[in-house]
């Protein structure tokens, strides 16, 4: 049987189709679909958690060399690292018995030694190891479901990704808590909007809303390509396309809480501002 990539635009056609009818109870893929990378498995697993796919369609989807990354997330391990150290993955919350702190620099060592066997730069790696951080911090902040949190890295051929997602209230509804946006009615304006210079949920706090903007920015001046999926929409930035990055917004189905995916090429192109998030 000839294979497919499961990339997030053919997650986007695949969750389209569910969600549309298009895919019955016993509809098969014509083609196996597997993995190389770990954020469209995630993803995967949280649109099977709000909608039941066939499985005939998930029998096709076949997650490769992720195997083990992916028993260790659904068995909850609080955090696991790969046995070669090129991916791993860290669960959120104070459930886990361990101090999250402890937990956090084991991980932010691991990751960010991985990402320089690629050949990122040290200091790249350690912009992608805090950005990790703050995002992880917005899970406790934003999501209202912080145990449902994850953040995860895996590295690949010149290039890594690293993953935060939760399955908490999402975008819209954490913007909506401020009085100011209160009027917001979709997820994309939502998340178009969580990416400009000081929006956040807090009202009248000038300090708040700040990190996005700056954090992306730096990241797409190295040829970082950016997916944010909250609700029922798709944010994704694209470093290495021609011109100035600009956010392109799509609807999709409904995808609980907030996932964000970042690849980061070890030779991106240097020097780029992102159009609309600046």
């Amino acid at each position: 049987m000839l294979s497919s990539d499961l990339t997030y635009e053919f997650l986007d056609d695949l969750a389209v189709a569910v969600d549309e009818g298009t895919l019955s109870p016993d509809a098969e893929l014509s083609r196996s679909v597997v993995a190389s990378r770990i954020g469209p498995l995630v993803e995967l697993m949280m649109l099977h958690a709000q909608s039941r796919w066939p499985r005939s369609v998930m029998e096709n989807i076949k997650e490769g060399r992720f195997q083990d990354f992916m028993t260790a997330l659904r068995a909850r391990r609080n955090l696991w690292i790969g046995a070669n150290g090129t991916i791993g993955f860290m669960r959120l919350g104070e459930d886990y018995g361990d101090d999250e702190e402890t937990r956090w620099t084991s991980f932010g060592l691991k990751s960010d030694k991985a990402m320089q066997t690629v050949g990122l730069p040290a200091g790249l790696a350690g912009q992608l190891v805090g950005a990790t951080k703050e995002l992880h911090s917005n899970v406790y902040e934003h999501s209202e479901r912080s145990r449902s949190g994850i953040v995860a890295f895996a590295v690949h051929k010149k290039m890594a990704e690293f993953i935060v997602a939760d399955s908490g209230i999402g975008v819209l509804a954490s913007l909506r808590t401020n009085p100011v946006h209160t009027g917001l009615q979709r997820d994309g304006e939502a998340l178009h909007l969580a990416l400009q210079p000081g929006v956040s949920r807090y009202a009248s706090d000038p300090t708040r809303g700040h990190g996005f903007d700056l954090m992306f920015t730096g990241l797409l001046n190295h040829g970082s390509k950016l997916r944010f999926r909250s609700g029922t929409a798709a944010v994704t930035i694209d470093g290495l396309a021609k011109g100035n990055p600009v956010p392109i917004i799509r609807d999709r189905p409904a995808l609980p809480g907030f996932l964000i995916g970042v690849d980061c090429h070890a030779t991106g192109r240097s020097g780029r501002r992102i159009v609309g998030c600046t």
